[in-house]
């Protein structure tokens, strides 16, 4: 299985941030507008992966084939579900991942404290600088797209380091188990019971029907 690590980047502002709403809320807000996909695939280099150019290129990794990892899993397979269709075979969050085998020594699972942690280069801070602007306004100044791609690299890069740092803990049972809770937010599904619904609707005329019958008639 071919491992695709995955980190979008995507407009916000004061209001319209996953600090005021729920990921759900911002994703599918018709205020949404992706800048950019940063992308490896296993120890390959991490490329950009341009907002239009994306539908393309998760084409290129079939479904049955393939693990992404990403940072908040909750927030970027969510993009992938529900604004391009992609779903893939298995999901892996690797902020998860250090809730679940650091969160007893950590103060936060964030990925500039889990990159602390583990000695890695420092986060960076560019994301605050694009704060309420559009994708054609950030490309309109070249220096600042140029570094917002770099800071877009660099959390692919933090988070496939802190993800192969902690693979070889993980016990195994529980990649599936990481799969199965993010699934059922990614593709939410009611599992229904059509015999007992069957059986209480029949109940609900028959009761209405006596109902009728025990009724007394108005002169």
């Amino acid at each position: 299985m071919r491992l695709l690590f995955l980190d979008f980047e995507s407009y916000y502002d004061q209001q319209y941030s996953l600090r005021q709403i729920t990921p759900a809320e911002y994703i599918l807000d018709p205020r949404w507008e992706t800048h950019m996909m940063g992308a490896a695939v296993d120890d390959g280099p991490i490329e950009i992966i341009e907002a239009e150019d994306i539908p393309s290129f998760l084409r290129s990794f079939p479904i049955e084939d393939t693990m992404t990892i990403t940072y908040n899993a909750l927030f970027d397979n969510c993009v992938l579900a529900w604004r391009y269709g992609y779903v893939p075979k298995r999901m892996i969050d690797a902020m998860g991942m250090v809730r679940m085998l650091r969160g007893h020594v950590l103060k936060g699972v964030s990925l500039e404290t889990t990159a602390d942690y583990f000695h890695l280069p420092a986060k960076g801070h560019e994301i605050a600088k694009v704060k309420g602007m559009r994708r054609a306004a950030i490309m309109g100044d070249p220096v600042l797209w140029a570094r917002y791609k770099d800071y877009c690299r660099h959390d692919v890069y933090l988070m496939r380091e802190i993800f192969n740092k902690l693979a070889p803990e993980m016990p195994p049972a529980q990649w599936k188990v990481m799969d199965l809770v993010l699934r059922a937010a990614v593709e939410p599904q009611f599992v229904i019971d059509s015999v007992m619904l069957k059986e209480h609707y029949d109940d609900v005329v028959n009761d209405k029907l006596e109902l009728m019958k025990a009724a007394i008639p108005i002169s």
